[in-house]
């Protein structure tokens, strides 16, 4: 058996107990009893041939109170227990999994799949007949209906189905009951070396638990789970389970803080960012049916985040909670539905840059061009597409960080108290959303924010007008000293900044005012420029004290000043 399987088995050891019975009865019929069977499978270490990595260990498996009748066609197990088993899966660096060596061991510089694919390919010009043997056979050993149409009625009837069927003889069904199934304490490893920072994933403690679990149709067995992940978190899972005649699953689930910064390793395949902290929160329903593979309903929040920028090590993102409400995700129909989705003190930094690109852009990270003639991909696309249904999103209490390099001035100001609310979308609806924000600059200075998006393609439909009034113009002395050499002494800059958002490029229209505009003291800078400052700003001034510009941003380039 073991050459059979690409994996060496070492350290097994097999102990059996039971009590038997075969009688003769007045008919002539046998009649044959099993009772206080145990097993114990002790120390089973499965380890792959080609490396030596160890993909799984189990120290014991242990069966308790055992008992068979026959022809009464019953099986019962007081107790199945798996103690502390430990299973490691790899994705190696082609992307194939540890575990396919079980099954298809690697032969010389090809693998065992291709040779599978080979020989089904060989056994699919066999005789009709051979093949209504082997399965007959196959049958006769699992002791299952045979898929095959070809095989005779009176030769499916032949072997008893351990599990209840439809059409199954009743005379020859088997009722199969375990008093208790359990997995004590196992740890699961995910390993994946097929990214450029390999990544790992470690849950431990994992504990699952069935009471009462029977093939009897209608028959439900009480489910509980529980684990912790080695970052931080755990879950929880109560409920149900029958098996029979279909599977039907109706579980609570629970997931407390489970820690973000592990997906790291994959989070900087997609982009320049470093997870510092977050926690993901779950407390819903899970179910399975014939009539809906899974459907999730309940609440999901994602809690403490920080983002950091890797290039610069400047805090990028982070928030209190974030939290969806009232979600609904249908497996079959492809649908999530969210009733409201809520932001609690969030803070971002965005910078405009010169050409129109922000630091968002700049942070991500290009893929690799995907096959699209595989046939992965053609059954990928296939797929349908999910539906995303999204109520109101409420933000409050929140903080930007906001720069325009694009400007001719310098433009940084950090916004806080900043709250709003963004409108229903549908991601099947060519209707956008509207956005409506405000928020607090310096002592004086106002911030809102309105327009409309479509938020499954920002890059498609974008339209968005930031307004900025009464901002103090000397609190922007430290961004402007660096270029004219010279502090703000007075002013109140005003702004309307219209950001038109194709291909990925931000254009727009936009204007600025400033009023009472002087400048203060000299400050030492390599970079200031020689020119007449003050004569300058005297004659750009109006009568009023008003100084305007109008900038327009037609092209993903420095922009143009046209008055």
């Amino acid at each position: 058996f073991e050459k059979q399987l690409g994996v060496d088995i070492d350290n097994c050891c097999l102990d059996i107990a039971l009590d038997y019975r075969i009688n003769t009865l007045a008919d002539g019929k046998i009649e044959a009893a099993i009772d206080n069977f145990s097993l114990d499978l002790l120390d089973l270490v499965l380890s792959g041939k080609a490396d030596g990595e160890t993909l799984f260990t189990l120290p014991a498996l242990r069966m308790r109170g055992g008992s068979l009748r026959w022809p009464q066609n019953t099986l019962q197990l007081e107790t199945i227990t798996l103690e502390q088993p430990q299973l490691v899966i790899t994705r190696e660096a082609d992307k194939s999994l540890n575990l396919m060596k079980v099954w298809l061991p690697s032969v010389g510089s090809e693998t065992i799949m291709q040779g599978a694919i080979e020989k089904s390919a060989i056994e699919q010009g066999a005789t009709e007949q051979s093949a209504t043997e082997q399965s007959a056979s196959g049958q006769r050993l699992a002791g299952q209906n045979s898929p095959s149409q070809n095989v005779s009625e009176q030769n499916a009837k032949a072997a008893p189905s351990l599990v209840t069927a439809d059409k199954a003889d009743p005379d020859q069904s088997w009722t199969i009951t375990v008093g208790a199934a359990r997995l004590q304490e196992m740890t699961l490893t995910v390993n994946d070396r097929s990214i450029s920072q390999a990544g790992q994933l470690q849950l431990q403690a994992i504990n699952l638990e069935l009471l009462e679990l029977s093939n009897q149709p209608q028959a439900k067995a009480q489910l509980s789970a529980s684990l912790a992940a080695q970052r931080g978190g755990t879950a929880t899972l109560a409920g149900t389970l029958s098996i029979s005649p279909d599977l039907q699953l109706d579980t609570r689930v629970n997931i407390n803080a489970l820690s973000l910064s592990a997906l790291q390793p994959w989070a900087s395949e997609m982009a320049r960012i470093k997870l510092t902290s977050g926690g993901l929160f779950v407390d819903g329903d899970i179910s399975s049916s014939p009539k809906e593979t899974l459907l999730f309903t309940g609440n999901l929040a994602v809690k403490e985040l920080a983002v950091e920028d890797s290039v610069s090590n400047a805090k990028l993102l982070t928030w209190q909670s974030l939290d969806f409400q009232q979600v609904r995700l249908g497996l079959d129909d492809a649908n999530l539905e969210m009733a409201g989705i809520e932001l609690l003190e969030p803070f971002t930094r965005l910078v405009i840059f010169d050409d129109g690109t922000t630091n968002f852009q700049q942070l991500a990270v290009a893929q690799a061009s995907t096959n699209n003639n595989s046939k992965l991909t053609q059954s990928d696309n296939s797929a349908k597409a999910l539906r995303l249904r999204v109520g109101s999103t409420l933000l409050s209490k929140g903080a930007l960080d906001f720069e325009d390099k694009s400007l001719p001035l310098p433009f940084r100001v950090l916004i806080q108290d900043f709250s709003g609310t963004v409108s229903g979308s549908d991601s099947f609806s060519s209707k956008p959303s509207a956005l409506d924000f405000e928020g607090s600059i310096g002592e004086f200075g106002l911030a809102k924010i309105t327009g409309d998006t479509r938020l499954n393609e920002p890059a498609e439909q974008t339209d968005i007008v930031a307004s900025f009034s009464n901002i103090s113009m000397p609190d922007l002395s430290g961004y402007t000293a660096q270029f004219a050499g010279r502090k703000i002494a007075s002013g109140k800059l005003s702004l309307n900044l219209e950001y038109l958002l194709e291909d990925n490029t931000i254009k727009g229209d936009n204007s600025i005012m400033m009023k009472d505009f002087t400048l203060g003291e000299d400050v030492e800078s390599e970079d200031a420029v020689d020119l007449p400052l003050d004569l300058a700003i005297a004659l750009m001034t109006d009568a009023n004290g008003v100084i305007l510009s109008l900038i327009h941003i037609s092209e993903p380039t420095r922009p143009e000043r046209i008055s």
